[in-house]
């Protein structure tokens, strides 16, 4: 339980080095990137938890977690972690959610509206064999 709860705080947070198995320290096994052609920033969360509901998601208000999982209009960002591991982790579920948010959304509404009407953009339910089609590409809007 503690190796799920230090990975998706690592792939929340993006981070370049993933730590596992004892607290050691290993190089990210894949990269995501994900690409914003729209003209709005947005915010992106990933989790590998079976439990999609909003509720879990309302520290993304913090001003220094949502700036810093922004994904600037007609941008990218690149995602280096343990994505691959954790597809093959017994421990965490085999689908990567990923959750799009108007930046304009999270810095504006209330959390308790944003989670009761759903105000997300997109969601992606991907498997690893959905990403390597896509070549660990996501883009939004679909084209």
């Amino acid at each position: 339980m503690k190796n799920l709860i230090v990975i998706l705080i690592l792939l929340i947070t993006g981070s370049s080095k993933c730590v596992m198995d004892g607290l050691e320290e290993i190089e990210p096994d894949s990269t995501l990137t994900i690409v914003n052609n729209s003209a709005e920033d947005l915010i992106y969360i990933t989790s590998f938890q079976d439990d999609t509901t909003l509720e879990k998601m309302e520290f993304i208000k913090d001003v220094v977690q949502y700036e810093a999982l922004t994904i600037l209009a007609n941008s990218l960002i690149v995602d280096e972690s343990n994505w691959i591991y954790s597809f093959t982790n017994n421990e965490t579920p085999d689908t990567l959610r990923v959750f799009l948010f108007a930046k304009n959304t999270i810095v504006n509404i209330e959390w308790d509206q944003i989670e009761s009407e759903y105000l997300i953009l997109k969601r992606y339910d991907l498997k690893s064999t959905d990403l390597d089609s896509l070549d660990w590409t996501i883009t939004y809007p679909e084209q």
